[in-house]
C-alpha cells in the first residue's frame, strides 16, 4: 500500500498496488497488445480513442479538446464533452462488458474466459514490511465474482 497524499496514513487514504505473478502479468499484457494491434489494423477503434494506440500522443488529444471548446464557443452553439479516463478505475471494469468488447476485437473466447476466470478466482492478501496477511478475500468463496482487472 502506498500513500495517495503525503503524510495522510489512515487506511481509506492508502492505495493498494496489485502484484500478479510474472507469467500471469506477461500473458495479460500480451493479450491486450495483440488485441489493440488487431483492432488498429482492422480500424475498429473509435477515432477519438487515444489510450494504448500507436501514433496517438497526449498533446494531440489536448489540442483537439481545446479546439473543440474554441469552435463551439465561437459558433455560440451548446455543447458537451465527455472525457473518460479510466486510469484509476481498474476495479470498476465489468467482466461481461470487457469480454464482449474484447471478443468484438477478435480475442478468442477461450482466451477471454481464461483471463476473467483467473481474475475472478484470485485470492487477495495484503503484503506489508511485516509479511503477508493471514486473512484474504476473493477466490471462489463468494457467490458474486469480483470484477475489475486489478
Amino acid at each position: 500500500m502506498i500513500l495517495k497524499r503525503a503524510g495522510i496514513t489512515p487506511l481509506p487514504n492508502l492505495r493498494i498496488i496489485v502484484l500478479f505473478h510474472l507469467d500471469c502479468n506477461y500473458a495479460f499484457k500480451h493479450v491486450v497488445r495483440v488485441m489493440m494491434r488487431t483492432a488498429e489494423t482492422a480500424k475498429t477503434l473509435a477515432h477519438e480513442q487515444f489510450g494504448s494506440c500507436r501514433g496517438h500522443r497526449a498533446i494531440d488529444l489536448a489540442v483537439n479538446k481545446t479546439l473543440t471548446y474554441d469552435v463551439t464557443r465561437q459558433l455560440r452553439r451548446p455543447g458537451a464533452v465527455c472525457s473518460n479516463d479510466a486510469q484509476s478505475c481498474y476495479n470498476l471494469i465489468g467482466h461481461s462488458q470487457a469480454s464482449l468488447a474484447m471478443q468484438r476485437q477478435g480475442v478468442p473466447t477461450s482466451v477471454v474466459d481464461c483471463l476473467f476466470t483467473t481474475l475472478q478466482e484470485v485470492s487477495h492478501q495484503v503484503r506489508t514490511s511485516y509479511g503477508d496477511s493471514t486473512y484474504s478475500h476473493g477466490g471462489m468463496t463468494g457467490l458474486i465474482p469480483l470484477h475489475g482487472i486489478g
